[in-house]
């Protein structure tokens, strides 16, 4: 039988009922010989993105304390499987400047979540990794035989970046674990983690993407164009926004470690599978 890991990511929703009922009916329920482990992460305490924090407001699941927003997430998610972890711990990053996006905390989540899982399990236990907003649900059935060896994101409807498969491509990533340990290299390699924030390393500088196919994608005159305004902006003190958010580049990053492990990160195979977020 299958072990695969559900990762919920985020910070407290109101949502997550509508959330843990969409996981069950979709990935869940239709892949019924597969034993799934449920992982949870979030904050209790956390900064939300300076320019969405009215719009955070309005979705924030309230709770008077950490006790309580664990007891709230046990009883909502506990019908999904008998493994449910619930990690509630800050996490934040520092990138030596101001910086009001806080997109790339997805991220960091899911490589903070690998400390979490073998500090009880081992992570060559399980053959899978399936990671999910909590203020996401799938339209579509997910079929976990589908995932083979890239690395997959299911896109929204909506908004991201150009040149970036054109939609918020952080809804749901699927991957196996050996894509996995490269992602968290990859983080590893950017990042260094230390009391509850990621500071960069030397090597947070642009680099071009590696892309499966050119759909969704734009001429690498495009990118290059974007790293010169990224590398410009990233050093200068009085910029707190960029013309490439971080999350982008990361994922340039990845594209090419996926590459030199025969992997690639994939917007096309599960592109039947459509999403909505609940926040609209």
């Amino acid at each position: 039988m299958k072990k695969i890991i559900i990762n919920i990511i985020g910070t407290p929703r109101k949502f997550i009922k509508e959330n843990c009922e969409n996981i069950y009916e979709k990935i869940i329920k239709p892949n019924h010989d597969v034993s799934f482990y449920i992982f949870i992460h979030t904050s209790y305490n956390y900064t939300a993105t300076t320019h969405k924090q009215k719009l955070d407001n309005d979705k924030k699941l309230y709770c008077n304390n950490e006790n309580e927003l664990y007891n709230i997430l046990l009883n909502t998610y506990n019908k999904l499987s008998n493994n449910i972890n619930i990690i509630i711990e800050p996490i934040d990053f520092d990138i030596g400047k101001h910086h009001s996006w806080k997109h790339m905390l997805l991220y960091l989540r899911q490589h903070r979540l690998l400390y979490h899982i073998n500090n009880k399990y081992n992570i060559d236990e399980f053959n899978s990794v399936i990671t999910i907003r909590n203020d996401v649900i799938l339209i579509n059935n997910l079929d976990v035989n589908d995932i083979k060896n890239n690395f997959y994101s299911i896109i929204g409807p909506g908004g991201g970046y150009k040149g970036y498969a054109n939609g918020d491509f952080d809804f749901c990533f699927i991957y196996n674990i050996k894509n996995y340990k490269i992602f968290c290299k990859c983080i590893e390699y950017l990042w260094y983690y230390s009391n509850n924030t990621y500071y960069p390393t030397n090597n947070l500088l642009y680099i071009s993407p590696i892309f499966l196919i050119n759909k969704h994608h734009q001429r690498k005159e495009y990118y290059d164009e974007l790293g010169n305004k990224f590398n410009k902006e990233i050093k200068d003190k009085h910029t707190d926004r960029f013309k490439l958010a971080l999350s982008e580049l990361f994922i340039n990053h990845l594209t090419n470690f996926l590459y030199t492990n025969n992997s690639y990160w994939d917007v096309i195979s599960f592109e039947n599978i459509k999403t909505q977020l609940l926040t609209i």
